[in-house]
């Protein structure tokens, strides 16, 4: 199995997540540093680390080892007209 951003944000849509925080989240994922997420959307590392407690609270996971299970072990969000 293939993961990739699509993966990830499919099964992140049901945890209302700000399209910020939606970026962000992908970014952390797949592998980058507060520092390269903050270079890629023109923001503060700090905001970097602000968002990324934000988003573990939201999802109730404590690193991102922890999320990433929980997204592979969740399901994607419903489709509309499903």
């Amino acid at each position: 199995m293939r993961f990739d951003a699509v993966f990830f944000e499919e099964r992140l849509k049901k945890h209302r997540l700000t399209a910020r925080e939606l970026e962000v989240t992908v970014y952390w994922i797949m592998d980058y540093s507060c520092k390269e997420i903050a270079d890629q959307l023109i923001i503060s590392h700090y905001t970097v680390r602000s968002y990324i407690r934000s988003i573990n609270r939201k999802i109730g996971v404590k690193s991102k080892a922890s999320l990433i299970l929980h997204l592979l072990n969740d399901e994607p969000a419903p489709t509309s007209g499903d």
